[in-house]
């Protein structure tokens, strides 16, 4: 986006109805990073074809607006709001009339050429030619080991939750600080820890196999895990926690340029995307070690 800004600046731009709206700058830029990600505008799953399409996007970002959640951008030095703002959206028709589609595809067209030549990184590459056509994603085969890939990662996933809610269970029957108690429940959790140990190692020991999995990977994976399930209830405790009236701060943080937005409500499909990359990296270090072989 900054480097379509720059291009647009450099070059004295003035605004027509090809630079559209933010929402819909928004959404293409979403879908240019899944085509980024996946090596082209494909799929691999009718659901994840419907997720991805411009009408679902744009109900998504239509939601969260609906939400009106209060962000305040303040000075991390000071603590000074500097600026306020409520996500912008764009209220539109959804999808357009076919008359007005043209409209969209030299938009994306010209958003696309911005994005690759304000570049300053050779090979960057704008909007795939499916998204400036305007056009779903192209369905495709999944790679080989993708049906593994996917049992091992609902295995871990169902391993990090039960273990989170076995670790969360407190000791309704032994309260109070007597020597006798913290004797008794010390002993219950140790019992209760070694039964989970056994259940993680039986859990572990009957997902289905799968080749080329490099040494350690099922550990890492159901760390990076536990690390999200637990921001995603620490951010549900600090939300249950502000005041009813349907707006919520976020405050985000200002320093050198960065900006570290406090904000939760993950899902376990947005959790899943995330570790697409992760598990792609995974496959690809496994490869390149073979190949040094």
């Amino acid at each position: 986006m900054d480097n379509a800004l720059f291009v647009a600046t450099r070059d004295g731009h003035v605004g027509d109805i090809y630079d559209v709206n933010a929402t819909t700058w928004a959404i293409w830029l979403v879908q240019r990073a899944h085509s980024l990600k996946a090596g082209g505008w494909v799929v691999e799953s009718d659901e994840a074809k419907q997720r991805l399409t411009f009408e679902h996007l744009y109900r998504w970002l239509e939601g969260r607006h609906s939400l009106l959640h209060r962000h305040y951008l303040r000075d991390e030095g000071t603590g000074k709001v500097v600026h306020r703002y409520v996500l912008p959206f764009k209220k539109m028709k959804v999808p357009p009339d076919p008359q007005n589609m043209f409209k969209y595809r030299r938009a994306a067209r010209r958003l696309s050429d911005w994005i690759a030549t304000g570049s300053t990184e050779e090979g960057t590459q704008g909007l795939a030619a499916g998204i400036v056509d305007q056009a779903p994603p192209t369905l495709v085969a999944p790679p080989p080991g993708a049906a593994q890939r996917e049992a091992r990662r609902t295995a871990a996933w169902e391993r990090v939750v039960a273990g989170s809610r076995a670790r969360s269970r407190t000791l309704r029957s032994v309260a109070g600080e007597t020597e006798d108690a913290r004797e008794t429940r010390e002993m219950l959790e140790a019992i209760m820890q070694a039964s989970w140990s056994v259940h993680n190692q039986q859990q572990s020991s009957s997902s289905p196999p799968e080749e080329d999995v490099p040494a350690g990977s099922d550990n890492e994976l159901e760390a990076l895990l536990e690390r999200e399930l637990a921001e995603q209830r620490e951010q549900e405790a600090t939300d249950a926690r502000q005041p009813a009236g349907g707006q919520r701060e976020v405050v985000d943080g200002r320093q050198g340029g960065d900006h570290s937005v406090q904000d939760g409500d993950l899902t376990r499909e947005e959790i899943e995307d995330a570790l697409d990359a992760f598990e792609r990296d995974l496959d690809e270090n496994d490869h390149s070690g073979d190949n040094s072989m």
